[in-house]
C-alpha cells in the first residue's frame, strides 16, 4: 500500500549496497511512492575482484524474499548454478542483478546509488551523513548495511550504548576458483568435501562453469595452511584433499549434507584435477579471512534514527548458508515495521528490533555447529547423536534452515540441546575481536 502523495517524503540513507541494503531499497520504493533514498557503497559498481570468488547458496528461503520483487528471481536463476535444493550465485552477480532491477523499477529516480563513496562521518544528533567526497546527506532514517566491520554499528556501540558481543572463529579461510572439469572428476551439480591433514573444506559449483573451493585451517598458521607456500604446494595439497577417502568427519558431514548433492564419487582411482595457475597464485598471496560471530542487544538507536541490517546486525558463520537470507529477513522486517508504523520512525525501530533480534540471535547460534561436529572426539560424540535424532524425527537441521515455512527461532528450539553443546565448545575455541581501526572509513 503506497503512502499519500501529500506526505513529506521519508529521507533514507543506506550505507552499503550489498544484498541486504539493495533489497531494503527495493522494498521501500515498492511500498512508499514518496521515499527518497541515498545508498553509499565504497566498492566499484562491478564489485571487488574477489567478490565472485565464493558464492551464496540461495534456496527456498531466499527465493521467498526475492519473489517480493517482481522479475528479480528469474534474473537470479539465470545467473546462478543449480545444485540439489538450492542455487549458487556469486556475490557480485547477485548485487548486479539486484541493482539493474532497482534501476528498472525506479523510473522516477527516487533512489541514488553512489559507488566508490564511503561514509566519512555521521552526526547522529543532527542526523547528517558526510561522505568521503564532502557531500552532506540529511536523513530521517540511517541504515547500516555495511557488513561485519560496519562503521555505523561501531558508532552505535561507542556513542549510543549498543551492547556488542563479537568473536572470531579459530580458523582462517580462503577461496580458490577451480576451472571446469570433466563430470567424472568434479560434478557440476554437487558438493564435495575436502579432507587434508592441514585443512578441511568443501568444493561447490560456480556459475557459469567450474567450481569454488572453500578452505579452512587452524589459526596457528596465519598466511596459508601448513606446508603450503607455493603454487605447487597448493595444487598437490588440493589434489590430495579431493581424492575419495573415508575421514573422521564423514559421519557428521553425511548427516549434515544428506540430500544436498554431496558427491560420493564412485571412481576409486586417482582424481586428476586441473588448476589455474593465476588463481592458485591469488590464493597463496591473498589475505586470510575469519568468520565472525556478532550479537547485539538491539538493531537500532531510536534517538538518532539509525537501524542495522544484514551482517552489520548479525554476523554469523557460513556453514548453514543463511547470511544473505537473514539479511533479507531483517531488511523485510524493517520495511514492514516502517509501513505498519505509518512513517513513525521511532515506533518502527522499536518494533523492528523486537521482531528481528530474536531471529538473528537464533541463526547465529545455530551456525556454531562446526565447533561440535568438526571438533574434538568428545564434541562429536555429544553432537552427532543429537543431529541423528532430529533427522529420524524428520527435522534434519540443514533441510529446516533452507525451508521457507519455519522460523529460525523454531529451528533453534528443535535443536536447543545441540546448540548448548555447540556453545560450550565455542566458548573454548573462540577468539576475541580487537578493533584496530580508529575512525570511520
Amino acid at each position: 500500500m503506497s503512502t499519500p502523495t501529500n506526505v513529506k517524503p521519508l529521507k533514507v540513507c543506506i550505507v552499503g549496497a550489498g544484498p541486504a541494503g539493495l533489497y531494503l531499497a527495493h522494498l521501500l520504493l515498492k511500498q512508499d511512492e514518496n521515499v527518497k533514498i541515498d545508498v553509499l557503497e565504497k566498492a566499484p559498481r562491478n564489485g571487488t575482484p574477489d567478490g565472485n570468488a565464493f558464492g551464496f547458496g540461495v534456496g527456498s528461503r531466499h527465493e521467498k524474499f526475492l519473489q517480493e520483487i517482481p522479475g528479480l528471481w528469474h534474473r537470479i536463476e539465470a545467473q546462478s548454478a543449480p545444485v540439489t535444493r538450492m542455487r549458487i550465485i556469486g556475490r557480485n552477480n547477485l548485487c548486479q542483478e539486484m541493482l539493474v532491477k532497482l534501476e528498472e523499477v525506479d523510473t522516477k529516480k527516487r533512489c541514488c546509488v553512489s559507488y566508490e563513496t564511503s561514509c566519512e562521518s555521521i552526526d547522529a544528533d543532527q542526523r547528517v551523513v558526510t561522505t568521503t567526497n564532502g557531500k552532506k546527506i540529511n536523513y530521517d532514517l540511517l541504515v547500516g548495511s555495511d557488513g561485519v566491520n560496519s562503521t555505523v554499528r561501531k558508532l552505535l556501540v561507542e556513542t549510543k550504548g549498543l551492547t556488542e558481543e563479537r568473536y572470531l572463529r579459530n580458523k582462517f579461510w580462503k577461496s580458490l576458483k577451480i576451472p571446469k572439469q570433466a563430470p567424472n572428476v568434479l560434478s557440476p551439480r554437487d558438493f564435495k568435501l575436502l579432507t587434508h591433514p592441514s585443512f578441511k573444506g568443501v568444493v561447490f559449483p560456480r556459475f557459469p562453469e567450474g567450481q569454488t573451493a572453500l578452505v579452512f585451517w587452524n589459526d596457528s598458521c596465519p598466511q596459508n595452511p601448513k606446508g603450503i607456500e607455493t603454487i605447487g604446494d597448493l595444487t598437490r595439497a588440493m589434489t590430495q584433499a579431493i581424492q575419495p577417502k573415508a575421514s573422521k568427519w564423514d559421519i557428521a558431514a553425511n548427516v549434515l549434507f544428506s540430500g544436498f548433492g554431496q558427491n560420493k564419487a564412485s571412481n576409486t582411482g586417482e582424481i586428476r584435477v586441473e588448476f589455474d595457475d593465476d588463481e592458485c597464485k591469488r590464493f597463496v598471496e591473498s589475505k586470510t579471512r575469519r568468520e565472525n560471530y556478532i550479537k547485539l542487544d538491539r538493531y537500532h538507536d531510536t534517538a538518532s534514527r539509525i537501524a542495522l541490517v544484514g551482517d552489520a546486525a548479525h554476523g554469523m558463520y557460513s556453514l548453514l548458508g543463511q547470511g544473505a537470507a537473514c539479511g533479507f529477513l531483517t531488511a523485510s522486517i524493517l520495511a514492514k515495521s516502517i509501513q505498519k508504523a505509518g512513517g513513525d520512525i521511532p515506533t518502527a525501530l522499536e518494533n523492528y528490533s523486537a521482531v528481528a533480534v530474536p531471529e538473528g540471535h537464533a541463526i547465529a547460534d545455530l551456525n556454531l555447529l562446526p565447533h561440535a561436529i568438526f571438533g574434538s572426539l568428545v564434541a562429536k560424540l555429544l553432537s552427532v547423536p543429537l543431529l541423528l535424532l532430529n533427522a529420524l524425527r524428520g527435522k534434519l537441521l540443514l533441510k529446516r534452515v533452507v525451508s521457507d515455512d519455519v522460523t529460525y527461532q523454531q529451528i533453534y528450539r528443535e535443536n536447543s540441546l545441540l546448540v548448548m553443546v555447540c556453545r560450550y565448545f565455542w566458548k573454548k575455541d573462540r577468539v576475541p575481536f580487537f578493533d584496530t581501526k580508529t575512525k570511520l572509513a
